[in-house]
């Protein structure tokens, strides 16, 4: 068995990989062996395969000898294939860096006279890959929220009803990957709108 590398595909995957001969398809320039995906998107898990046509030679960019502890990772998941993703695993072998994290959203609001302003802020945790051409739109993805070049952006709603019980802005957030649903919430407590945070605070200092 050939030495343990650790290969970054043209489009950014990571894998640790075992190149084992195999006749056709290295004749067809393609790579097969053992292998591991680091690459993965939380919380998906980590799987360990063989015998598979994984990638083809011209598609790795890079080729790096694997750590002690990236070896140390690719046995245990070889011996415990799937392997559930926990934080603990990451830090334990030290692939963080290579695990792809959704995107968050984070609100500011104000509600004035039935007008709500939405102040929002991508955070993105990846550090290796960060995200790619993000946007934001409500409802119709033709109609994009603009975005500044620290990912901040605002969103006016205006006619609201203060006296409903619950009040919902969809908000889709896109990556050159996926998009994801983050919604801005507020529920009327205590006949006020408020959102799930300002709840909690309040319950908080009643139990005072």
């Amino acid at each position: 068995m050939s030495e343990l590398k650790k290969i970054t595909s043209v489009n950014g995957t990571v894998y640790l990989f075992n190149d084992i001969p195999h006749e056709q398809r290295n004749k067809n320039g393609i790579a097969s062996g053992q292998s591991v995906l680091m690459s993965i998107y939380e919380p998906d898990p980590f799987y360990f395969t063989e015998d598979i046509q994984l990638i083809r030679y011209t598609d790795i960019a890079i080729t790096e000898n694997a750590s002690s502890k990236e070896e140390k990772f690719f046995e245990y998941v070889k011996q415990n294939s799937p392997v559930a993703y926990k934080k603990k695993i990451v830090d334990d072998y030290e692939i963080l860096d290579y695990i792809h994290y959704a995107p968050q959203l984070k609100f500011k609001h104000n509600l004035v006279d039935g007008v709500l302003t939405i102040e929002g802020e991508i955070k993105d945790r990846n550090s290796k890959f960060p995200i790619q051409n993000p946007y934001i739109y409500v409802g119709n993805p033709k109609d994009e929220v603009e975005l500044d070049e620290q990912y901040h952006f605002k969103y006016v709603v205006e006619g609201i009803d203060e006296t409903t019980d619950e009040l919902k802005v969809p908000f889709v957030l896109g990556t050159s990957k996926a998009e994801y649903g983050r919604s801005f919430n507020m529920k009327n407590f205590e006949g006020k709108l408020l959102t799930p945070t300002e709840i909690s605070s309040v319950k908080a200092k009643i139990k005072k």
